[in-house]
C-alpha cells in the first residue's frame, strides 16, 4: 500500500471485514476510540503504560507502574557482580 495518513487509510477500510489496524505512537494511542472506551492505557506522571490485562471492568485498584531510578538497586547489582563494599561505595560516590 502506498503510505497514507492514518485517518484516510483507516477510513478506506471502515465498515469492511478487512483486518486493518493503524500503527500509532503513544500519544495517538491514548486518543484512539478503542483505547478510550476500554481504558487500555494509564498515565502515570509523564509516562503512558498499557494497563494490566485482563480488564473486566473499571478497576480502581490498578497497581502503579513503578519505574526504578538509576540508583535504586545499584548496590545490590554491584554486590551480585562480586564488587567489594569499598568498590561499590567508590562507584556510587562518583
Amino acid at each position: 500500500m502506498r503510505p497514507k495518513r492514518v485517518t484516510s487509510g483507516a477510513a478506506i477500510f471502515e465498515g469492511s471485514d478487512a483486518c486493518v489496524t493503524p500503527v500509532l505512537n503513544y500519544e495517538e494511542a491514548t486518543q484512539h476510540p478503542q483505547n478510550v472506551a476500554r481504558g487500555g492505557l494509564q498515565r502515570q506522571g509523564t509516562f503512558t503504560h498499557p494497563r494490566s490485562i485482563p480488564v473486566f471492568g473499571v478497576a480502581e485498584d490498578d497497581a502503579d507502574f513503578i519505574i526504578a531510578g538509576a540508583q535504586d538497586h545499584a548496590e545490590e547489582i554491584f554486590a551480585e557482580l562480586g564488587y567489594t563494599e569499598e568498590k561499590i561505595a567508590a562507584l556510587i560516590d562518583k
